[in-house]
């Protein structure tokens, strides 16, 4: 049960992380535009995020059961949605590269 509770955790952590990567790209003032790419990847990563954390809350709830190989690629697809943020975000001069 204690592996079921940990991803729970990280699937909260995931959904609060995307409005403060949000806010803070909206804050910092990048020396090019970034273009829609990262609006369109942000809006993937946070319906990802909310998909997550709606099966681990029904998972810790009893309901359904997480596949092992969802869960063994869960932080895979955060690190790959990472780098693409930071990517289409300003590349070094980006706020999401702050999440690595």
């Amino acid at each position: 049960m204690t592996g079921a509770l940990v991803g729970l955790q990280r699937a909260v952590v995931r959904v609060a992380l995307i409005p403060v990567v949000l806010v803070g790209e909206i804050l910092v003032v990048h020396p090019a535009d970034q273009g829609a790419a990262f609006v369109i990847l942000i809006c993937a990563f946070a319906a990802w995020a909310a998909a997550i954390l709606s099966l681990h809350l029904a998972a810790h709830a009893g309901r359904v059961r997480i596949p092992p190989a969802l869960e063994a690629a869960e932080p895979f697809v955060d690190l790959v949605a990472i780098a693409a943020l930071t990517y289409t975000s300003g590349g070094p001069f980006s706020e999401v590269g702050v999440a690595f």
